[in-house]
């Protein structure tokens, strides 16, 4: 019986790139009412007979390539669960992915908390805004203390400026860094701007995090001012969200006569679909089609062995706090 148990929490994934199991998926993901702030009847029509139908046979397309790509599994399920076994070595207890959408869930976890004395919730999300951290980590709190309620909870907060994440971001960013870039993009996904709005004015200010992780980045790995750009990705229409977006920006570049650009995401932990496809292959081709010569993506932290070593030690640190 475990003293303590960790759950590394995050998005989540289909659990196969059939039609039906991405429908299921997105179903789940977009109807929550972090996702889209609307009220949940207007919401529950315009993702269900709306956008789901819209997307689902695109995405599940996309889902296909990037299963295919990484051996029939999901990049996002592969490296997590890596990163939980390394994480359990160091910690000498059981870590396990919990998903806040999809699986492994509530069930698929409930053998191992019964039973602990401690049960730490850490949202593998370094930014703090509702659609993320905020979603995953309320979520898993509800779920753990309604089938757990004698244990105690303690939350990994937000590590968007934590020395040890910015120096693992920058240990993994500098083999691909080099003076041959014309722009060193760091770029976070976007949000809607109510979320913003609303966010900064309860303390959560998404925005300037993401800018602040950029920056403290980009000093680490000595990127010169002239070639950063910060920019934000994947927005949905046709709400307003965050920008300079990533996807307009970059045909802009290459227009202008931009030939090389390397890309980074800080905001995801591990490879997941949008890193992998959506920035890495098709924004890539994208630029390259307009006049760019290319357009690299820097990994993920995923399971590198410095950021397990990193993020162990922040689970031991003063940013893992009693749930209040």
């Amino acid at each position: 019986m475990p003293g303590t148990v960790t759950l590394l929490v995050n998005t989540g994934t289909p659990e196969s790139p059939d039609k039906a199991a991405v429908k299921e998926y997105l179903l789940e993901f977009l109807n929550d009412p972090y996702m889209i702030g609307m009220p949940d009847a207007v919401r529950r029509v315009l993702v269900n007979r709306v956008i789901v139908p819209g997307r689902v046979s695109g995405s599940a397309a996309r889902y296909r390539d990037l299963f295919a790509e990484a051996g029939g599994r999901s990049p996002l399920a592969v490296h997590s669960e890596a990163l939980a076994a390394k994480l359990s070595e160091r910690l000498d207890h059981p870590v396990l992915p919990f998903m806040r959408y999809g699986q492994p869930g509530i069930e698929e976890v409930a053998g191992v908390l019964a039973g602990a004395e401690e049960i730490v919730i850490a949202p593998l999300f370094p930014q703090e805004t509702y659609s993320s951290y905020a979603s995953a980590a309320e979520y898993a709190i509800a779920e753990v203390s309604a089938r757990f309620p004698d244990a105690k909870l303690r939350v990994l907060r937000p590590y968007y400026d934590h020395p040890g994440y910015i120096d693992a971001l920058a240990t993994s960013m500098r083999p691909y860094f080099s003076d041959a870039y014309d722009l060193v993009v760091i770029s976070f996904h976007s949000i809607p701007l109510s979320h913003q709005i609303r966010g900064a004015r309860a303390g959560m200010d998404y925005q300037q995090q993401c800018r602040t992780t950029a920056h403290l980045l980009a000093k680490a790995v000595g990127v010169p001012d002239e070639k950063l750009r910060v920019t934000f990705q994947s927005a949905i229409k046709p709400m307003k969200w965050l920008g300079p977006a990533l996807e307009t920006e970059s045909v802009v570049w290459a227009k202008a006569g931009v030939e090389r650009v390397l890309v980074v995401c800080p905001g995801f932990a591990v490879d997941c679909l949008e890193t992998v496809y959506d920035i890495g292959s098709k924004q890539a081709k994208i630029f390259t089609a307009t006049g760019g010569t290319e357009f690299a993506l820097v990994p993920a932290l995923n399971a590198q062995d410095h950021w397990a070593q990193t993020l162990a030690s922040m689970l031991r640190g003063d940013r893992v706090q009693p749930l209040t």
